[in-house]
Order: structure tokens, then C-alpha cells, then sequence
């Protein structure tokens, strides 16, 4: 669904129809916000996502706990890594199995991916996001409405 800052750049903006929707640019954080919480790798990552979510304008208050999520989850997917490098795949004497861990860092990297996509940080999700930078502030200032009136 797209934002009302992205309706109004590309001129599909209706009072009528986008009144109720919340207006998020209020929202906006301007600084990294604390992690403390998270492992220390998740807490780098975090810092990380969140500078360049800021910079590019699109890091919002209500993002924040699904950004710690996918720190985390970043966090899980490397710590399965290191342990599947000291353990190895295959567990069990009697009867070989996949280490559990294999799962973990199958799920872990999946999820990763999917928030990654919401968050705008992949090729193909990013081509969706409209940087609010230039987005005009009233009608009057967007040229197309200017054009339209002559």
C-alpha cells in the first residue's frame, strides 16, 4: 500500500479517499535509535540498517521493533554459521543426521530476506520506494498542477 507522501508524488492523491490514512512522515526518526537490548552483532547490524534507513528518509518510530527483529534474526542466521563451521553438517554416531542447526540457518536467512524486501533493502523492492526528498509540500509547488492550470 503505498504512503500518502508517495500517492501525492505521483499525483494519485485524493483528499477523499486518503484522509484516514495515517500520515507517517511524523514519525520520522532522525537518529539511531538504542539497541542495548539486541546481541552484540545484532546490535551492529541495527546500528547499520537503521543509519541507512534514516539517510534515505524512510526509518520511522513504528519500524523500529521490526528492525530489531531482523537484527536479530541476522544475529541467529551467523551464530547457526559458526556453529555448523565447529560442529559440522552431519551429527550423530548411530545414525547421521543434518545438524539442527542447518534449519535455524535456512529459517534465519529466509526471514532475513523477507524483512529485508519490507524494508526496501533488496534490487527489486527498492525500485518501489519514492524518496520523500522532493516531494512537493502543497500543489502550488508541484509543476505537473502548475502546467495543468494553463
Amino acid at each position: 500500500m503505498k504512503s500518502i507522501e508517495q500517492h501525492k508524488a505521483d499525483g494519485t492523491y485524493r483528499k477523499d479517499r486518503h484522509k484516514n490514512k495515517i500520515d507517517q512522515s511524523g514519525f520520522r526518526v532522525n537518529e539511531i535509535p538504542g539497541c542495548e537490548d539486541l546481541p552484540e552483532r545484532a546490535q551492529d547490524f541495527f546500528t547499520e540498517l537503521a543509519a541507512l534507513q534514516i539517510k534515505s528518509g524512510q526509518l520511522t518510530e513504528v519500524d523500529i521493533p521490526a528492525l530489531k527483529i531482523l537484527a536479530t534474526s541476522y544475529s541467529d542466521y551467523f551464530d547457526a554459521v559458526e556453529t555448523l563451521d565447529i560442529e559440522g553438517l552431519i551429527v550423530g554416531d548411530d545414525s547421521p543426521k543434518l545438524h539442527p542447526m542447518n534449519q535455524v540457518k535456512k529459517d534465519a536467512r529466509e526471514f532475513i530476506f523477507k524483512l529485508l524486501r519490507e524494508f526496501g533493502m533488496t534490487p527489486t523492492s527498492r525500485t518501489r520506494i519514492i524518496s520523500t526528498d522532493n516531494i512537493p509540500q502543497t500543489a502550488e509547488e508541484d509543476d505537473l498542477t502548475k502546467l495543468r492550470k494553463r
